[in-house]
């Protein structure tokens, strides 16, 4: 009974669910009613079991004729070397024993799988529930969440959202871990070399040093930090944009008496990438990756925290112009320089 009662409850823990028959009292046929399930699963070890007084058969025994009358799949398991069951675990009634013994050799007639201790049964009646539920599709197999009504489906959502909903207002909200920390239009510097053709031909550099703004490095990284990036690509597309930067500030003032034309800008290796990073995650804008990849992936992954989603929708997205005329404005008036 305990081997019996074993495997039931490793079955359950694999999800399988089903109806048995254990330990039920002797009593009239009028007490006793057959599980109507689609399949029926017989495990027979050392005792014949409790039985029904009009009869004289058991309880199991008149489950398993009922299965078979009814044309059901029957999945027996029958203990292997009844001789080594220990006498605890066996019908001391002579009775008994002998229709537990005529039982096995009604059970035997048909296709059974020995076992002969109580770890092999779980493998074993898995193997053949999974089996049964192929070759015999029926009612009774009834994936949980499809047995659900649609007004216990909407219950459920109901639920989740309303948990989501308490765990976001016990959430502190993600901003500096520090209030007197550099952000928006406090400046940094950098320094970069300009390259060039003087008007001699010849290839000449000039280093300079240039400043940007947090919420212009903000602007640059946000949108490919919408989606998680890789580290390398968050800083070469910092990388990029401090150029267009640098570019930007070159004014024919700025630029040495002798030059001709630009042929690139080096900027120099200040670690401001590392700096930018550092300083915005500290600002609570961006976060570290959490979505799970290959084993083989040994990336860094970075991507924008709610705070910094909000940030940047505050940043960039495109407000509504004030309309004050329905008339088209002619082209020469609308150019904007």
């Amino acid at each position: 009974m305990q081997d019996i009662q074993k495997a039931f409850h490793d079955l359950l823990e694999v999800t399988m669910h089903l109806s048995h028959m254990a330990g039920l009292p002797g009593g009239t046929r009028s007490s006793w009613t057959p599980i109507r399930g689609p399949n029926h699963l017989l495990i027979l070890g050392g005792r014949y079991g409790s039985e029904d007084d009009e009869t004289q058969l058991s309880y199991t025994e008149m489950e398993f004729d009922y299965a078979v009358k009814q044309g059901k799949p029957v999945m027996s398991f029958v203990h292997g070397a009844p001789d080594s069951i220990p006498v605890g675990n066996t019908d001391k009634d002579s009775k008994k024993a002998a229709k537990l013994e005529a039982f096995r050799d009604k059970v035997q007639k048909r296709m059974v799988k020995p076992w002969t201790a109580a770890d092999q049964l779980p493998g074993y009646v898995a193997q053949a529930l999974m089996k049964t539920r192929k070759s015999h599709p029926a009612v009774g197999w009834v994936r949980g969440d499809l047995a659900m009504t649609p007004e216990t489906r909407a219950e459920m959502a109901e639920l989740r959202a309303r948990i989501a909903e308490l765990e976001a207002a016990q959430t502190p909200a993600i901003g500096p871990i520090y209030a007197d920390l550099a952000g928006g239009e406090d400046r940094v510097e950098y320094e970069f070399r300009l390259r060039y053709r003087s008007t001699e031909g010849n290839h000449q550099a000039t280093e300079y040093a240039a400043t940007v703004t947090w919420d212009q490095i903000f602007t640059a990284l946000g949108p490919k930090l919408l989606h998680e990036t890789t580290e390398g690509d968050m800083n070469s597309t910092l990388r990029v944009a401090l150029v267009k930067f640098a570019e930007n500030k070159l004014t024919p003032e700025s630029v040495p008496d002798d030059f001709e034309s630009l042929q690139h800008i080096e900027l120099n290796n200040t670690g401001l990438t590392d700096k930018a990073r550092i300083q915005l995650m500290a600002l609570g804008l961006i976060e570290r990756g959490t979505q799970k990849r290959t084993i083989s992936d040994k990336g860094r992954y970075w991507k924008l925290t709610q705070l910094g989603e909000d940030r940047l929708m505050q940043m960039k997205a495109v407000r509504k112009q004030d309309k004050t005329s329905d008339f088209p404005v002619p082209r020469e008036k609308a150019r904007i320089l």
